[in-house]
């Protein structure tokens, strides 16, 4: 029980490609102004749950409440006007939203009167069994579970209604709570992640783990934009046809998950990686010029060093200022390939970059 916890904490999720599946399927402008919506609505639920009885706070806490809301307001209208948070913003989104609801229901009164609405955690459950990983969605149901327990103690604990009536309402509410928030939620996010996974598989090399070409193009999309501009490294093994001739192809599949590894280990995240065919791999990063030379001049002597046959790689290097659009990344693309071929055609074992193109 607990390895099967351990690896479905650890199983990630590709939050770029979960954004642009909605994207072409038109969901993603509608969902975020919902969103924006929700949290517009959140700001209102703060200000009446905060000025009008039986919930109403006085002093620092009241101020709590209505800075929250304040926030939220801001954050919905931000939403709305896009565009869609990158991932880590969409973190960051997620911290505020279960932290923000936390301190406003343990800031308001009569716990009894507040406690059925910890069943708002629910709402940014959604988002999160959505676009995030199980380890957030984890984090996030143990953040509720802690709010839960203590307004429930509390709730037992209010004088707002008087003895056996008082723990009734509160053990209603809990059951209510667990029924929407945890039983439902955890196994509709259960079939969902499996469903995900499945359908992700399209974007993934099966041998290597890494994404595939497709998914390369679709994950580069984190990176369009940034300032420094974008390098594109091209890298193909050497003579790999010797080795699946000489040796037979279970050996060839080893050198190929062997070399994924050693791409992924020298380029590790936020740089994209990918196998794009056969026994060429690609890498998109923002990482400047010098230093992707570098790391591709030390992937070159790694797998050699590794090597138990007669091969190596050629590996070509392009950068461009400024990468703002998909095509962009294909023409960056484009240029370290005609780098990587300009290596082999010197006899391989060799990085060769193809300069600025501008």
């Amino acid at each position: 029980m607990a390895n099967t916890i351990r690896r479905w904490l650890t199983r990630p999720v590709d939050y770029a490609w979960t954004v642009h599946y909605f994207e072409t399927n038109t969901a993603l402008g509608s969902t975020r102004v919902l969103i924006g919506l929700s949290c517009l609505l959140f700001s209102v639920l703060y200000v009446v749950a905060g000025l009008a009885p039986p919930t109403a706070p006085t002093g620092a806490a009241l101020t709590i409440v209505l800075v929250n809301a304040v926030g939220t307001a801001g954050v919905g209208l931000a939403w709305i006007r896009g565009p869609w948070p990158s991932r880590r913003m969409s973190t960051a989104f997620v911290v505020y939203a279960d932290v923000g609801l936390s301190v406003v229901l343990l800031s308001l009164s009569d716990p009894l009167a507040v406690l059925p609405c910890a069943i708002l955690f629910g709402v940014a459950s959604s988002y999160v069994a959505t676009f995030h990983t199980p380890r957030v969605f984890a984090v996030h149901h143990s953040l509720t579970v802690v709010v839960c327990v203590g307004l429930f103690v509390r709730a037992i604990g209010s004088e707002s209604v008087l003895g056996a009536a008082r723990t009734s309402l509160a053990v209603t509410y809990g059951l209510l709570i667990v029924m929407v928030l945890f039983l439902a939620p955890i196994s509709i996010y259960r079939l969902q992640f499996l469903q995900r996974g499945d359908v992700t598989a399209a974007y993934v090399d099966p041998l290597t783990g890494l994404r595939n070409r497709r998914g390369l193009t679709v994950a580069a999309g984190e990176l369009l934009g940034t300032r420094n501009g974008l390098v594109a490294v091209v890298i193909d093994i050497d003579r790999f046809k010797s080795i699946n001739d000489r040796f037979g192809h279970h050996h060839g599949d080893l050198v190929i998950r062997r070399t994924a590894d050693t791409v992924d280990e020298m380029f590790p995240s936020p740089s994209i990686t990918a196998r794009t065919g056969g026994e060429e791999f690609a890498v998109v990063t923002a990482l400047p010029m010098d230093e992707v030379l570098d790391r591709a001049r030390r992937l070159r002597s790694a797998y050699t060093a590794r090597s138990d046959h007669e091969s190596s790689l050629s590996i070509g290097v392009a950068r461009e200022e400024r990468v703002v659009t998909s095509h962009d990344v294909e023409v960056l693309l484009i240029c370290a390939d005609r780098a990587m071929y300009s290596a082999k055609a010197d006899g391989g074992d060799a990085v060769v970059g193809y300069g600025t193109l501008t």
